[in-house]
């Protein structure tokens, strides 16, 4: 900001000012990224500080699972129980405080189980499964030999609940 005065006198003229640096904040704008939101149990969670401070010194506070950071980043962070966890960043300058807030969804490994309809049977015959499988997002049947059998009922090795006919004993 600049001042500027004058003043004249008779035919003789003055002039001066004076220069007044003034730096303008504004209040940070708190923002964070969380990679992956959605992970397995044990997975490393990425948090980042996406945040618009607009001052030279200002203070972070993360709060992780009951756990606090004062440092601009955090390093990665494991969960080892299933969950869902909110994270908060806050950032203060000399104008104020914002909380940015994050989600975390982790959940446990999958485990495969599933109930064959028989585990004794005469070719040709249908085997079908009941799958009890926890926490599963896809599925790979395997059978041994690779002859023989084939998947049924509209089913495949990515099914469910496949249906497969074996058409010769082993």
């Amino acid at each position: 900001m600049r001042l500027g005065v004058e003043k004249t006198c008779a035919n003789l003229a003055s002039f001066n000012y004076n220069i007044f640096p003034i730096a303008v904040r504004f209040k940070p704008v708190a923002d964070l990224s969380v990679n992956p939101s959605i992970a397995c149990v044990g997975a490393p969670i990425d948090f980042n500080n996406n945040s618009c401070e607009n001052s030279n010194n200002p203070s972070y506070l993360w709060t992780i699972n009951g756990q606090t950071f004062t440092t601009e980043n955090v390093p990665d962070y494991v969960f080892n129980t299933p969950g869902t966890y909110n994270v908060t960043l806050a950032v203060t300058n000399t104008c104020g405080t914002d909380v940015a807030a994050g989600t975390v969804l982790n959940t446990p490994p999958a485990t495969a189980a599933a109930t064959p309809s028989a585990t004794q049977l005469c070719a040709p015959d249908t085997v079908t499964f009941t799958n009890q499988s926890t926490n599963a997002v896809g599925y790979n049947w395997m059978v041994m030999p690779s002859t023989g059998w084939t998947f049924t009922n509209g089913t495949s090795s990515n099914s469910p609940t496949p249906a497969i006919l074996f058409t010769v004993a082993e």
